[in-house]
């Protein structure tokens, strides 16, 4: 039981403890909403279920994956450089980059040509340790046409775990014909799964 010294004294008195109450409790759930505001208001941070940093214009700068794991942004590029041109009739290395697992998905884009009377194809090969896996399908250009390729790779295609690095190259054969073929490397991307 309380005395008769621990009531307010007035009803004034009870309006002034419950409006201090709620003011203590809107302080304390401040510090418990799952963002982190600049001093001009705009939100920097945001956590939830997933993690975000934002510009001040609310765009997400960097961000984790939701769906899988690592970063959903920013995307990664994944640098490519020309190898030699290919004049032989089996799989030839065209361009190649070394890769460093940090987005679960590659976005791929390149296409292959062929000139009159020539097939060429193209592919995107995945070499870990020595073991070549392709991924996606084989591209193939025949006589006269250009042919382009636009796919992404999941994390169950390229078999990498966050952080594990593999070489990705993009590979081309003259399968028929004579002609010199070309492949052009449009831009080969890493980035989150949705």
């Amino acid at each position: 039981m309380r005395r008769q010294d621990q009531f307010p004294g007035q009803l004034s008195d009870v309006g002034r403890t419950l409006a201090a109450v709620r003011r203590e409790l809107r302080e304390r759930a401040a510090n418990f909403v799952p963002r982190l505001r600049r001093s001009d208001n705009t939100t920097a941070a945001t956590l939830g279920t997933t993690w975000a940093w934002h510009d001040r214009s609310g765009n997400e700068v960097v961000a984790e994956d939701a769906d899988a794991w690592g970063l959903g942004r920013p995307w990664l590029p994944i640098p490519m450089t020309p190898a030699l041109t290919f004049t032989a009739t089996s799989w030839t290395t065209m361009y190649r980059g070394t890769w460093q697992v940090q987005n679960p998905v590659i976005l791929a884009e390149y296409s292959v040509a062929a000139p009159a009377s020539t097939v060429a194809q193209a592919r995107l090969v995945l070499d870990v340790g020595g073991t070549i896996t392709q991924l996606g399908s084989t591209t193939t250009a025949t006589a006269g046409t250009e042919v382009s390729a636009s796919f992404t790779v999941d994390p169950i295609g390229h078999g990498l775990a966050h952080g594990n690095a593999g070489s990705l190259y993009i590979q081309v054969q003259r399968t028929s014909g004579t002609g010199t073929c070309t492949v052009s490397n449009w831009g080969l991307w890493s980035r989150s799964s949705s």
